[in-house]
């Protein structure tokens, strides 16, 4: 008996924990969980379940979209789930740096100087060319390479990619980049669980409580690698309980 129900909720909501799909058995378990969005709780409806199969979690995925300002519809003609979701809003930044060669403005921005311990880590940073004229740059591809260091001197960073870029620049074009989850994540598996095989799914996102140095470094050239240039600030945030 088919007990797979997708439609316009498009989440994985069961009324039993057995599921047969296409002659094959998924068994789930029903696993009530707190959903905090940036450190607000949100409430799951009734008519929405979370599970917990062979160790992974899988939520409904019409509450998550909507809770993160996302738009989503299923086409059951071509059975396809399409997600359209925001690229960009207006955040004001609480506390910021930024250093400056003859070429390149570096700025690293925070979203709030003390972040609670459930809260997302809205930083980013902006390399912004200053020349007069057009001018072609190696760098990075990940140009922006960002950095966590606690007050302990332990530093993590994910390091550069070896993968070279060049680029054409006229005055006023930007990098912009945020600084990634993995990142933070890196961080609390090799300090909190001290690098032992870990379940990702159970290793946080969030910083522990503490301040924390974040920092942000851009390495480019006019030609070779060897003559690299590089720009780097920082700031200061705290994580409260």
């Amino acid at each position: 008996m088919k007990k797979f129900v997708l439609g316009l909720t498009l989440g994985l909501i069961l009324s039993v924990c057995t599921v047969s799909y296409a002659s094959n058995e998924i068994k789930a378990i029903l696993f009530p969980v707190t959903y905090l969005f940036n450190g607000t709780e949100k409430i799951l409806p009734s008519d929405y379940m979370t599970l917990n199969m062979d160790g992974h979690t899988y939520v409904p995925t019409r509450f998550i979209a909507e809770q993160t300002g996302s738009y989503i519809s299923f086409n059951d003609a071509n059975k396809t789930i399409e997600i359209q979701y925001p690229t960009q809003r207006i955040i004001k930044s609480e506390i910021n740096s930024s250093t400056e060669d003859d070429s390149f403005n570096l700025s690293l921005h925070s979203e709030k100087e003390f972040y609670s311990n459930n809260q997302f880590l809205n930083i980013w940073a902006e390399l912004r060319y200053k020349g007069d004229t057009t001018q072609i740059f190696e760098h990075r591809e990940n140009i922006l390479a960002f950095y966590i260091e606690d007050n302990n001197g332990k530093r993590f960073e994910l390091g550069r990619n070896l993968i070279s870029k060049t680029s054409e620049l006229k005055k006023g074009d930007e990098f912009k980049g945020n600084m990634t989850v993995s990142l933070v994540q890196q961080y609390y598996s090799a300090v909190i669980y001290n690098n032992t095989n870990v379940n990702p799914e159970f290793i946080k996102g969030n910083l522990p409580p503490g301040i924390y140095t974040v920092g942000v470094s851009a390495y480019y050239s006019n030609g070779s690698y060897i003559d690299e240039k590089s720009l780097k600030t920082k700031l200061q945030i705290t994580i409260k309980n």
